[in-house]
Parts: structure tokens; sequence; C-alpha cells
């Protein structure tokens, strides 16, 4: 081989190495702009996680007065029936 050849494919190869090196380099640039945004969207999901947790909770005491609520509601309707028909029963007699 001539020294020319060699001189060529040592400067395809060069060309080929630098543009490698640019591809890693841009790949690289890629990377840690998607973690940055991975990391971004994860304090957005964990923001979200907490919010539903405080709504769960609130939705949790909301239920919990919802039946306390009809509970008494309940406990006096049966107490005003049982009233009355106590009432009932005694002037009927």
């Amino acid at each position: 081989m001539d020294r020319t050849k060699v001189d060529d494919i040592i400067n395809h190869l060069d060309e080929k190495l630098n543009e490698v090196t640019e591809d890693v380099a841009l790949l690289r640039n890629e990377f840690n702009l998607l973690r940055s945004e991975f990391n971004v969207l994860r304090g957005e999901f964990n923001v979200l996680r907490t919010e539903f947790s405080e709504l769960r909770s609130e939705l949790r005491l909301e239920i919990q007065k919802a039946i306390n609520t009809n509970m008494r509601w309940s406990i006096g309707i049966i107490a005003f029936i049982v009233t009355f028909l106590k009432v009932v029963d005694m002037i009927v007699k």
C-alpha cells in the first residue's frame, strides 16, 4: 500500500471518529435533558400524590360526617316513631 492510500484511510477514519464523538456528545446532552425532564415530572408526581392523599383524607372525613348525620336522623326518627306508637297505644287503651 502506498503512503497516500494509508493517509486517505487515516483521514477517513479520523473524520468518522469525529462524527462518532459529536454524536456521543449530542446523545449525552439529550440524555441530560431527558433526565431533567424526568426529575421535573417526578416532582410533579410527588405533588399530585400529596394532593391525592389530602383529598382522600378529606373525602373520608366527609363520608364519616354523612354517616354520622344519617345515623342521628335514623335514631331520631326511630325514637319519634316509638314515642308516637306508645302515645297511640296509651290513647287506644
